[in-house]
């Protein structure tokens, strides 16, 4: 990655540390800081500058780990801590109300923000799509919604990225969206 530093160093250390045994759900094989990786590697590749790529490897320690905001401030800085917490889901509301309200601080999120929302959507939703390739319909046991439900989500979150905002990142998800649909049975 261009964006390569001790800051950045800092923050790939502080996300394996912090999500150590964790899986991903699509693959229980696969260590979830590979997600995390993934994520930060697609943002580099389209030029996003480092902050973005901090921001990226830490999208999901407040929601998925006992890292609280204030630690993620002290270690890393506001702006990182802002970014983060615009990509972050509140885990207390019911799966519906989650999502909608995840997609409405997307919508009106900063440049950053939507990025980091687009790369984890796009390996997110690749990751599916490879599971599903692997393992069939048994995939679907793992998550809390069906196939439409996740499309539906998904098309959500493109359109609140699309909101004020555009960049060829957003192409990328068009596309994988469009296998999902297209596979699914649902364009």
């Amino acid at each position: 990655m261009k964006n390569y530093s001790p800051r950045f160093e800092q923050a790939l250390r502080t996300a394996f540390r912090l999500h150590e045994g964790q899986k991903r759900k699509s693959d229980p094989d696969i260590p979830y800081a590979t997600h995390l990786v993934h994520v930060a590697f697609l943002l580099s590749v389209h030029g996003f500058e480092e902050d973005t790529l901090i921001a990226a490897l830490l999208h999901d320690a407040i929601e998925d780990t006992a890292y609280t905001a204030e630690e993620l401030a002290a270690d890393f800085g506001d702006e990182i801590c802002r970014i983060v917490m615009e990509v972050t889901e509140n885990k207390s509301l019911r799966w519906e109300a989650r999502k909608a309200a995840y997609i409405e601080t997307i919508r009106g999120a900063s440049d950053a923000g939507k990025a980091i929302c687009c790369a984890d959507k796009i390996h997110n939703l690749s990751s599916i799509l490879e599971a599903e390739e692997r393992q069939g319909e048994a995939l679907w046991r793992v998550f809390s919604r069906g196939k439409e439900q996740t499309y539906r989500f998904y098309t959500s979150a493109l359109e609140a990225i699309g909101d004020g905002w555009s960049h060829p990142i957003v192409d990328t998800y068009r596309d994988v969206l469009g296998r999902a649909g297209e596979r699914w049975g649902l364009m």
